[in-house]
């Protein structure tokens, strides 16, 4: 770990040099992004927080048209809070980054939603449903008496079983089922007395 994070702060040290306050380069904050999510890794809240923040403003305030990075790091800041186990915000990160990537994305619901910029996003799009999914199980899990949570996430592994089909790398497609086919397992499995539940989602 020592090694990445030597390697990120000469990234950064070399970037600043091509970079001012009012002009930075966009590689700025993708660095800023990749420290964030190191420490994420190790555990330390106060540094992923204040790199994955400051790479968010940096990349929204000059190059705001860069919906996809933007996106990217709002993920990244979705998937800290998820560590965390702060799930309020893990939602609301996680969320942010959705609307960021596709703001015509309405409900969740590709089937009703066939925009063409799809195509160039889905990868992405799936990466960032499927950590939702991931927070809603999580908490679930820490509050096994509301189902809410659960019932999301089985209606958002529905909708991922309907985008991975339009990807078009069939090998993140069948990457893609086999992570929902997991999931599903775990859940039934964990849930057997719920399977009501299949029905209220899928019907």
């Amino acid at each position: 770990y020592n090694d990445v994070l030597n390697f990120l702060n000469e990234a950064l040290r070399i970037c600043n040099i091509y970079s001012s306050e009012d002009n930075p380069i966009d590689l700025l904050s993708f660095i800023l992004e990749g420290k964030g999510a190191y420490f994420t890794k190790i555990g330390e809240l106060d540094s992923a927080r204040f790199n994955l923040y400051k790479s968010l403003e940096i990349h929204s305030k000059h190059f705001p048209d860069d919906r996809q990075m933007i996106s990217k790091i709002l993920e990244s800041i979705g998937d800290m809070y998820k560590n965390f186990r702060l799930f309020d915000s893990a939602l609301y990160y996680t969320q942010k980054a959705l609307i960021k990537l596709i703001p015509e994305f309405d409900d969740l619901d590709y089937r009703i939603n066939r925009i063409l910029n799809f195509d160039e996003n889905l990868p992405d799009l799936i990466q960032i449903m499927a950590l939702k999914a991931e927070i809603l199980q999580a908490i679930y899990a820490s509050e096994p008496s509301n189902i809410d949570p659960l019932v999301e996430a089985l209606k958002i592994y529905d909708q991922l079983d309907h985008l991975s089909n339009g990807v078009k790398n069939s090998d993140l497609a069948e990457e893609s089922k086999l992570f929902i086919i997991s999931d599903f397992h775990q859940i039934y499995n964990n849930q057997k007395c719920q399977l009501f539940l299949i029905f209220f989602c899928f019907h």
